[in-house]
Formats: structure tokens, sequence, C-alpha cells
């Protein structure tokens, strides 16, 4: 669903800004590689499935039942997410970064001013006030999902959040509704569908808590990533040779609950998931520690 945007934000690698002229790829910049599929032209990245036997869901969070609604109704028609518009703008703010470094002044200042305005459109669209966060995602007829979620965290990953309600988002995620003892929760408790063995709809991932703690280091709430930081390692503590498992389930944090493997649920997946979770996991390592020490790696774009 993003791996435009996200090879974008790989050419800075050391996160100081700095972008060799070899790296950053013309085409990239020239044509533009983050239009993908917007049916309805309202400036948000979506996906849909093209036939039954396709993934329902297709941002990280695959699950047929990882986007619904506050009632528990799965999100049907042409969905977007909002980490995905986020990493959208990130990647377009960094492209602007790369084509001034070529001498495509004019691209810069078109790449910027569309960063700029994808995240006023967002702000008004996925904003929720009664949540004190973002909806996770917009259905097809436009409709928010209006549930606590930690896609809202890796929104401060990407910078498009606003300093004020990246404070308000991060309270939320640190709250016990949230925040287990191991981790952050990737559906808060209480929601619908919440489940804390589930795959997406409860369970931990230290890759998804890596970006939210790279996240809180971006907008200073370094006592979060702290909090956050010890929790993982805990939990890491319970797992076969002290490694962050790929998943894992969001039980309370104390001696009366210890983490255990997340389950998934049936449907398509990848067959190599299981050596993409040893690698998300073992990445997550060095994300948590790059945060948690604000050195070079936080992101800067």
């Amino acid at each position: 669903m993003d791996p435009f945007p996200m090879f974008a934000l790989g050419l800075d690698k050391d996160g100081d800004g700095k972008i060799s002229r070899d790296e950053a790829p013309r085409q990239l910049i020239e044509q533009g590689a983050f239009s993908g599929i917007d049916r309805d032209q309202d400036g948000f990245l979506e996906y849909y499935r093209a036939t039954e036997q396709g993934l329902a869901n297709q941002g990280w969070k695959d699950s047929f039942d990882a986007i619904f609604h506050t009632d528990g109704r799965l999100a049907e028609g042409f969905i977007a997410l909002a980490e995905v518009q986020g990493y959208v703008f990130a990647g377009k703010r960094l492209a602007a970064r790369c084509a001034l470094r070529m001498g495509l002044t004019e691209k810069a200042g078109q790449l910027a001013t569309e960063a700029e305005a994808l995240a006023e459109r967002f702000e008004q669209a996925f904003w929720c006030e009664e949540l004190g966060t973002y909806a996770v995602a917009l259905d097809g007829a436009k409709q928010p999902c209006r549930v606590r979620t930690s896609n809202a965290g890796q929104l401060l990953f990407t910078g498009i959040v606003g300093a004020d309600r990246a404070r308000l988002v991060a309270a939320d995620l640190m709250s016990q509704k949230f925040y287990s003892g191991w981790g952050i929760r990737t559906v808060a408790r209480g929601e619908a569908r919440y489940n804390p063995m589930s795959y997406h709809d409860g369970s931990i991932w230290p890759h998804d808590n890596a970006l939210i703690a790279l996240g809180f280091a971006r907008y200073g709430l370094k006592h979060s990533v702290a909090h956050l930081f010890k929790g993982l390692f805990d939990a890491a503590s319970y797992m076969d040779l002290r490694r962050f498992a790929g998943s894992s389930a969001s039980g309370g944090g104390d001696l009366c609950s210890i983490p255990s493997l997340a389950r998934r649920r049936p449907g398509p997946a990848p067959r190599r998931s299981r050596c993409w979770r040893r690698r998300s996991g073992s990445n997550s390592t060095l994300r948590a520690v790059k945060s948690a020490c604000a050195i070079r790696g936080c992101p800067n774009f």
C-alpha cells in the first residue's frame, strides 16, 4: 500500500537530512510516485480489493477485520488509511528535498506545497474531537472509522501532526486503554473488536511500537519514549532467546499476565510472513534504541 512513500523515506538513511545526488531517483521525483489509487480525487491514497481472493485490507494491518467502525462493522469500499496519508506527506517532503538538491527547484516547490495541502485535508477529514485522536481510516463512503488504534502513533513518526495534537495522541497511546505494560496495543481496550489475542485487534507489535517511539522522540516526548522502551524490553525477556516477537498478546503487564504470541486469523497471508516478522522484531530493537537515545536515525523529514 505504501512502498513508494516508504522508499522515499529510506533515502535519508541516517536521519540527518543529507541525501546524496546519486541516490535520489530522478524518475521518482519527476514523474511522481505518490499518486496511487484515488478514485474520487479527494487527495487521499486508497486501496481496494479487486477480487474475493484478494486481501480485504492492504495496509500493514492486513487481517480481514483490522479496519472497522465504532460499532464493529467492517469498513468497505475504497479505504484511505490514516498512516498511509502520513507516509505520503513525509515522502513528498523528502522528495522535495531531493528535488532541490538535484536542481529541480520548481518541482521541489510543487512537492512541498502538495505536502502541506495534504496535511490540511488530512486534519479536517481524520481528526475526531470526541476521541482526542485520529480515525484509523475513511471508508468508501468517506465516513471516518472512529476507532482508537495504534495507527495514530505512526502519524507522529511521519510528522503530519501538529505539536498540540501530537501531545494529545501520545497521552492517549500511553493511557491504560492502550499501554499494557508490555507495549502499546494495536487497538485500544474497550473498542468493539478489541481482542488481546488477535493478530491486529489488540495485540502488541514491536515494529509498530518502535515507529511510535520514534514519533514520540520527534516531538520531544522523552518520558513516553523511556516508558515504552522499558515495556518492550520487559516483554522481550519472556520470549525465546529474549528477542522481540513479531507480535504478542497484550496482557495486563504484571506478573500475573505474561506476554504470549498473538494468533493469526484465517485468511490469505504472504508465504514469508514468519520471516518478515523475525526481521521486524530485530529492526524494532534498533529503532527503539535510536528513539530512546535520540541518536542519528530519528526522523528528520
